[in-house]
């Protein structure tokens, strides 16, 4: 440390060898030192901001001195840059981002590509499904497989039939609507041995009048007083069907339990 002290201060104020001296001697070196550095950062400071200043009198910068929160439309510098981010533009994001903020207006809007640009597609109804037709989507309700079987247990007829092993009308549609269902119905019989069949309104199917057979048509056999049965059966498009008794006398109480229409 002394030699390089030493060699430091030969031919201005001799050859120091103390600790003492050396430790005087560097702490000035490096104080010197550091006044350059900050000489030297001032001066480069102060170059570039004459440079900037220069380019923005010559106009090739003429974002300078624009101040935090100023207009920067209209007529001043940044205008130019803005055009290109217009519709148009040849960085447009401008009518991009401004479609999709104006078209966008109630909760479950969507965005689509439509024949000009970006298009809103309303929300639809509950329950009803996207399709897509040649070019555009739309909301359509369900085209099948949403039917939902409907438990009614409502009673549709108490009484005795018109006459013996004829088909008779029986209107549903109170309960399943004016339209093709699929029905289940509950039978009670009061009285005693009959067999009692249904068929969907205008159907030729029957059953077997000598036996127990069922024979196209939906039907069951009530052996005594108060048997229970459950048939199915299919109405028309106006939501009837028939039914038929082998003893039309009997007290027939019928219940529609579920339908799927």
């Amino acid at each position: 440390m002394g030699s390089v002290a030493a060699g430091i201060l030969t031919g201005k104020v001799g050859n120091l060898t103390s600790a003492v001296a050396l430790e005087v001697t560097l702490m000035g070196l490096l104080s010197k030192t550091e006044r350059k550095r900050r000489a030297y950062e001032t001066g480069i400071r102060e170059l570039c901001r004459l440079i900037l200043l220069a380019l923005d009198k010559a106009g090739v910068l003429g974002i300078i001195n624009v101040a935090d929160g100023a207009d920067v439309t209209g007529s001043n510098a940044p205008q130019a840059h803005e055009g290109t981010h217009v519709s148009g533009g040849s960085d447009d994001i401008d009518s991009v981002l401004a479609s999709i903020a104006i078209a966008l207006t109630t909760r479950g809007d969507m965005v689509y590509q439509g024949a000009s640009g970006l298009t809103r597609r309303a929300k639809g109804n509950l329950n009803d499904v996207l399709t897509m037709g040649a070019n555009d989507p739309a909301w359509a309700a369900p085209a099948g497989g949403g039917a939902a079987v409907t438990l009614s247990n409502t009673e549709v007829f108490n009484g005795a039939l018109a006459v013996n092993n004829a088909w008779e009308d029986l209107d549903l549609s109170g309960v399943v609507g004016s339209n093709v269902a699929l029905v289940l119905l509950g039978i009670v019989d009061l009285t005693g041995t009959i067999r009692f069949g249904v068929r969907t309104n205008g159907d030729t199917d029957d059953y077997e009048f000598g036996g127990l057979e069922a024979a196209g048509c939906a039907n069951a056999y009530f052996s005594a007083a108060t048997n229970y049965s459950a048939l199915l059966v299919t109405t028309d498009a106006t939501g009837k069907i028939e039914m038929n008794s082998t003893d039309a006398s009997d007290t027939h109480v019928i219940d529609v339990i579920s339908y799927i229409a």
